[in-house]
């Protein structure tokens, strides 16, 4: 991976943990989060962000910071993809990109 697309994913990530210490699970005592990764063919990693255990969540009425990153900024810098999923049970993030 290029520099700039290390620095973008680190981005992504630290968003990711500072939304969940603040309003996700990491807010709560018995909050976790799982990430997964796995190779794919044609060269791709998909990374998978899964929380459990914190409060419910609900789609935001607007776009922030975060989620414009993760989903526009992300996909542009690194030549991937993201998902953000607001499941009730906790949010899911998925990001699928090249590893080089």
């Amino acid at each position: 991976m290029s520099a700039r697309s290390v620095v973008m994913l680190s981005m992504v990530l630290h968003e990711l943990a500072t939304n969940a210490s603040k309003y996700g699970a990491l807010s709560r005592p018995n909050g976790r989060v799982t990430v997964d990764w796995l190779t794919k063919p044609l060269d791709r990693v998909e990374l998978y962000w899964r929380e459990s255990g914190g409060p419910s969540v609900e789609k935001p009425q607007r776009s922030g910071f975060g989620s414009t990153l993760i989903e526009k900024g992300f996909p542009v810098q690194i030549g991937g993809s993201a998902l953000l999923q607001f499941d009730a049970n906790g949010l899911r993030c998925t990001l699928e990109f090249p590893p080089r």
